[in-house]
Order: structure tokens, then sequence, then C-alpha cells
């Protein structure tokens, strides 16, 4: 394995601007996306205001939790805020438009009966594939591994479940239709339907969607880390398929009326095999840290006892409770930050070293090495008293944090 290049000492550093035009193009249209869905829920309030109600309301209800297992599983080397909104609002506004416009061309071609398991699993998982896709052609520096496949997958896959259970269970509260994408009309419709398709969709399953997606996810992780075109090929499609075999199952299992055998036979299994997986995966992420910011250290840019609290779990919690014991909830943040342009950093380097081609490669790595050393001069004084590798805070007055943190 070639080692990548290393820089000199620091100096000014200034971002590049190559990617603001991108920046801007998905700002306009994030925000382009979330006008249409506030004009579609609008209008639908307007036409139906208890209906509107009742639906987003209960749809707001798991939307929370399933955020938060995605953000815990994420917490090794947390994703960008702005790169999850993007994709979670892709998934709740331009993937629900796309799959409602082609499921309506292409369900008379196959029938009614059918669309649910052939041209729904097709298109939806399409359709909130794409915004993974984007993230791996041009944010590739943000999108390095399975854990970031799994999270981006998570976050886009909440958003197209959150926005389809609110019209699921409008419909339900309007016509009395229940269950999943394979309707069963149980009854007239009002509250007591409403909150059958809840259960169904919000309770027993929230993590039904989640779980479709995330496959596409590792497919992308696992492509963005090799060197082999085959894989790079072949991994993602792979994933798509078999996350549309997944949601085809699901969509079947619903229409036959044996989602609950389906669930309790194969989504378990498949929830406990994944959540081993994604535990794995945190422990192979670390052990990248603990591979590649070694060779920064040789360089002067971390210092040996450093290098405890950035490469396990329990040393990066024993710090960020040091650094919050020290300076409060700013040092806290200090330290996360600190800790997360570490990662990043052993990240982009472990790409460069396997030898993947990265045309912004310095300036990358200029910039985290840029905010590691900011974050480090903002802890110096406390950390000249005591390494901030240890559990204790320092004994001594370590004087105040530099007034520049933001």
């Amino acid at each position: 394995m070639t080692p990548a290049p290393l820089p000199g000492p620091p100096g000014p550093y200034r971002p590049a601007s190559s990617g603001r035009a991108l920046r801007i193009f998905t700002w306009i249209a994030m925000v382009c996306g979330a006008l249409i869905w506030v004009l579609s829920m609008l209008v639908f309030a307007y036409e139906g205001p208890a209906t509107a109600i009742v639906s987003i309301g209960l749809a707001l209800l798991p939307l929370p939790i399933v955020l938060a297992v995605f953000m815990w599983i994420d917490r090794v080397e947390p994703e960008p805020g702005r790169y999850l909104l993007m994709a979670f609002g892709w998934g709740a506004t331009f993937s629900v438009m796309i799959s409602l416009t082609l499921e309506g061309a292409l369900t008379p071609l196959v029938g009614e009966t059918a669309s649910p398991y052939l041209v729904a699993p097709v298109v939806e998982e399409g359709a909130k594939a794409m915004i993974l896709f984007f993230l791996v052609w041009f944010r590739k520096a943000e999108f390095d591994g399975v854990v970031d496949g799994v999270v981006y997958a998570g976050f886009t896959a909440a958003g197209f479940a959150f926005t389809e259970n609110i019209l699921y269970i409008a419909n339900a509260y309007q016509t009395g239709t229940t269950g999943g994408d394979g309707a069963i009309t149980i009854a007239p419709g009002g509250v007591d339907d409403a909150v059958v398709t809840f259960v169904m969709r919000c309770v027993f399953t929230p993590f039904a969607h989640p779980l479709f997606t995330i496959m596409t996810g590792i497919g992308l992780g696992i492509a963005v880390l090799s060197r082999h075109r085959a894989v790079r090929v072949l991994a993602p499609l792979a994933g798509y398929t078999l996350a549309v075999a997944l949601h085809a199952l699901w969509n079947f299992s619903a229409t036959f009326g044996v989602i609950l055998l389906t669930y309790g036979l194969i989504m378990i299994p498949l929830f406990i095999g994944m959540g081993i997986f994604i535990a794995w995966s945190r422990k192979q992420d670390l052990k990248v840290v603990a591979a590649h910011l070694p060779a920064y250290a040789q360089t002067g840019w971390i210092a040996g006892w450093e290098l405890p609290a950035l490469c396990t779990l329990q040393g990066r919690k024993a710090a960020r409770r040091w650094a919050t014991a020290v300076y409060g909830k700013h040092g806290g943040q200090a330290m996360a930050d600190l800790q997360q342009a570490a990662t990043e950093l052993a990240f982009l380097h472990r790409r460069a070293s396997a030898g993947q081609h990265l045309n912004d490669f310095p300036a990358k790595q200029q910039e985290l090495l840029a905010r590691l050393t900011d974050r480090k001069r903002m802890l110096a004084p406390a950390a000249s008293y005591q390494p901030f590798g240890v559990m204790a805070p320092p004994i001594h007055a370590p004087g105040p944090m530099p007034p520049t943190y933001q």
C-alpha cells in the first residue's frame, strides 16, 4: 500500500470555491422540494382539515425515534447536517413525486394486482437511491464507507416513509383502507381505521422502508471502498436488487395478508443481522482511524498521547467528558469537532493510500488539518496542564477558552 502524501507545517487555509455552484444548486433543490411539500400539505389541509391533522400528527410520532437511531449509528463520524437534511428532504419530496408519477404511468401496463410487487418496489427504491448516487458522485469525501451508506439511506427512506405514512393514514381515515402497499379495505373509514394503519406502519414496521434502502446504501459503501471496477459496478447493483426484492416481498405479504408472518420470519432476523453488521462496521471504522492517524502523529500534526482520545469509543467518550468538565458545552463541542475532523482525515488518507483517484485530496486534507489544528488550539490551555486522553479534568485552572470558538 502506497502511503498518501502528507503536507508540511500548517499555513493559512482558504477553502476551495469549486463546489460553490453545486452547493447553490443543492440548496435551491432543497428549498424547492420543501416548498412543494408544504404547499401540498396546505392544499391537503384545506380540502380536509381533520384528515390532515390526524394523518400528519400520527405520521410524525415515529419519526424522531427512527432518525435518532440513524444518528446514533453515525456517531463515530457524524455526517454534515445539511447532507442528512438533503437526504431526508429528497426522500420526503422528490422521491415520492417521482414514484407517484412513474407508478401511475406503469401500473396500467402490469395491472393493479401486480403493481405493488412488480412496479412499486423498482420505482420507489430507484427514486430513493438517486440521492445516494448523487452524494457518492459529487460528495465522495463525505460518503466514504458502509456506515455512511446506511445512514444516508436511512434518512432518505425515513423521509419517504414519513410522506407515505401521511398518505396511507389519510386514506384509511377517509375510506377505511388499512395495511401496507397492498391495501385491504375493512371499514368505511374514521379514526379507528387511521389508528390501525398507524399501528401497522408506524409502530410495528417503522424501519421497513429504511431496511430496504439500506441495502442500496451498503452496496454503494462497498463500492466507494473498492479499487476494482467490477466491484464498484456490481456492489451497488446487487444492493439495489436486494432492496427491490425485499420491498417486493413485503408488499406481496401485505397484499395476501401474511405480513405478520413475513415480519416475524424474515424482517426481524434481518433487523438483528443488520444490527450486528452495523456494529461490526463501526468497529472497522475505528480500526481505520487507528491505522491511519499515526501517520499524522509522526509528522507532528497529532500528539501521541492524543491518539487514544481519537481512536477508541471509550477514549472518545472520556475526552468529550473531560472537555465538557473543563469548558462546558463549548468545550465538549470543540472536542467533538476535533474528533470528527480526525476521523474524516483518517478516512480520506485511507482512500488515498488505497490508490483511489481523489482530485480534491490536497485541498480536503488541508481543510481537515486546519480544522483539527484550530480545535486543538482551543483546548490547549487545559491540555497543557493535563492531557485530554485521561478521565479526570485538570487539577489546575486551565485558563479561558479562546473567544474565537464558533
